[in-house]
């Protein structure tokens, strides 16, 4: 049975291009090799998708050009027909998606000019257009796909059924997992911080009621990367939002040409001017300014850090005890500060999984019950402390019904949404302009991409 997923890859984002940076000064003519419905598929997104592949150490084994192709033109196909469905993205998400993405890149390389120079951009601002672009893409395709597997659930028989089914050769591995627990700490923004921001969010409120463009204050003040160059516009869907409730709460509640009062989302304080509406089409324009810590707040931060670390080690307080007491993070500080993974909901993280390598290098080598140093990193622009326990080390094995139901759920469940997939795949095929260059039409694909 193959277990292999029908869609590897989407649109190609690399945080850690290293490939990609070998091929950019190659003399290598680049042309359209696919094209699904608009949606075109160039020689050099193969040639990128390939060596991104070939870099990686959980690469697939018999994966060459041809497969990587035709996983570019599944992930075309979903593209073209979500946004022939109007799927739409907040663009909280994409952002949140990009810093992180960036924070992280950042973090390995030392400086934005070392990743403009990695990606071959002539600024900072020029990878994050580039990479928002991928990442919006991306999301759209997640979404997609979401949607037309949303109805589908597996019973435990299922899942016993699908173990059942594999030869013994062909039984997951389950990689070497660890369960942890945190403590975040955040640098305390101040009351008069806060103040500050309405304050100047109302003065600009006044300002455009009296005259001034909204757009020019929008390039002005605005925080929100994602609407800068369009003068903070957004369409709004009344009936297929992707904003955060707060805010769409306050657009809705305007009328054409009001601008709201300033409104609190956890991205920070924004202000709203509904330009148009257009039935159920809300054309908006926003301001977002996010209070920050000042510079002792930060080091007041870290310094409670290192003090709560060094309370745990000489057995003032424990852990758990120091979770309650101290952490910021609402989501987990009545259980312990156990972290749960936010894609599959266990509490369980494979090792080789963890894609943060501030965090990976932080915890690889501990031992069960030992902490982590004081980890900074940043969040949404933000400095923030964080000190890891290890609750559990759990070594690569062959899965287990019992010990590994929720990872067998999980991959049974992706395998029953692959097969939905990849029958959706093949019917719109058929009802999709299709283009394949001659120099992958022998390719032995897994869809039928070529008509005989």
């Amino acid at each position: 049975m193959r277990i292999l997923p029908y869609f590897l890859f989407t649109l190609c984002l690399c945080v850690m291009p290293n490939a990609w940076s070998q091929t950019s000064n190659n003399k290598r003519v680049d042309g359209i090799v696919g094209m699904v419905g608009d949606k075109i598929v160039l020689e050099s997104d193969v040639q990128k998708n390939l060596l991104d592949l070939m870099s990686r150490k959980d690469k697939p084994e018999n994966f060459g050009k041809c497969e990587v192709f035709g996983s570019l033109l599944e992930s075309k196909l979903f593209l073209y027909h979500a946004e022939l469905d109007s799927i739409q993205v907040a663009p909280e998400q994409v952002e949140q998606n990009l810093q992180a993405q960036l924070d992280q890149a950042v973090q390995v390389l030392g400086s934005t000019d070392a990743l403009a120079e990695l990606y071959g951009k002539s600024s900072f601002e020029e990878v994050s257009a580039y990479l928002r672009e991928i990442i919006e893409d991306n999301l759209k395709i997640n979404q997609y796909q979401g949607v037309l597997t949303d109805n589908i659930e597996i019973t435990p028989e299922e899942v016993r059924q699908f173990l059942n089914s594999l030869p013994e050769e062909e039984l997951p591995i389950i990689g070497d997992q660890v369960e942890l627990a945190e403590i975040l700490i955040e640098p305390v923004v101040s009351e008069e911080q806060v103040q500050a921001v309405i304050d100047q969010l109302k003065q600009i409120k006044k300002e455009v009621e009296g005259g001034a463009s909204f757009s020019s204050k929008v390039y002005l003040y605005t925080e929100d990367p994602g609407s800068v160059q369009t003068g903070g516009f957004y369409t709004i869907n009344k009936n297929n939002s992707q904003f955060v409730k707060e805010f769409n709460d306050v657009a809705f509640s305007l009328k054409e040409g009001q601008i709201s009062e300033p409104f609190k989302t956890d991205y920070g304080y924004h202000i709203i001017y509904l330009e148009k509406i257009r039935d159920d089409n809300y054309d908006v324009r926003h301001i977002l300014i996010k209070p920050k810590p000042t510079a002792e707040a930060v080091q007041e931060a870290k310094d409670l850090a290192d003090e709560v670390r060094m309370k745990i080690l000489n057995k003032e307080i424990t852990f758990e005890e120091a979770v309650l007491q101290y952490s910021d993070n609402k989501t987990n500080k009545n259980s312990n500060g156990i972290m749960m993974h936010p894609q599959t909901g266990d509490t369980r993280f494979e090792l080789n999984s963890i894609t943060d390598r501030l965090l990976y290098n932080a915890i690889y080598n501990l031992k069960e019950g030992e902490m982590s140093q004081v980890i900074e990193y940043q969040f949404r622009g933000d400095a923030r402390y964080q000190i890891i326990k290890i609750l559990d080390k759990i070594d690569s094995h062959k899965a287990d019904f019992t010990k590994d139901f929720v990872a067998l759920q999980r991959i049974a469940l992706d395998n029953k949404k692959r097969d939905k997939l990849g029958q959706w795949i093949n019917k719109k095929i058929g009802e999709t302009y299709i283009f394949v260059d001659d120099q992958y039409k022998n390719c032995n694909f897994a869809n039928p991409w070529v008509q005989k």
